[in-house]
């Protein structure tokens, strides 16, 4: 975790595959204290906090998931999808159902990867929703 703090862009890099190699809860916080100085690095960060396989982990990429800076949504929507978690489809359809175009298309993309659904429209994602609840 010290390694976070280093000036060399590869060591900074590595340390997050070994963190995230490491899963362990105790680094969330580190993580997201990282993720506040540096959300240009948020896909490795994130991917970090993917390899945490608890709900907090979940929780927190969910948070990013939320942000308004693409740099940020886009990576942590991604991990969504690639998490599998089905914990994660309320806030995709939350998502969904939002006025960013921009999240709902990488949100077609988490939905598909967790439901095994291919639909291309909002509407189409919401009269599936509605039946399978």
């Amino acid at each position: 975790e010290a390694a976070l703090n280093d000036s060399d862009p590869k060591l900074v890099s590595f340390a997050l595959e070994a963190i995230g190699a490491i899963a362990e809860v105790s680094s969330l916080a580190t993580l997201e204290a990282f993720m506040s100085n540096r959300p240009k690095m948020a896909p490795q960060i994130l991917s970090a906090i993917g390899q945490i396989k608890n709900d907090s982990a979940r929780i927190v990429i969910e948070k990013y998931a939320k942000s308004n800076d693409p740099d940020v949504f886009r990576p942590a929507l991604e991990e969504i999808a690639k998490l599998k978690n089905k914990e994660s489809l309320p806030l995709l359809f939350e998502i969904l159902n939002s006025d960013n175009a921009d999240k709902r298309k990488i949100t077609y993309y988490a939905l598909t990867a967790i439901t095994g659904e291919h639909f291309r429209t909002k509407s189409e994602w919401n009269n599936w929703r509605n039946k399978n609840k």
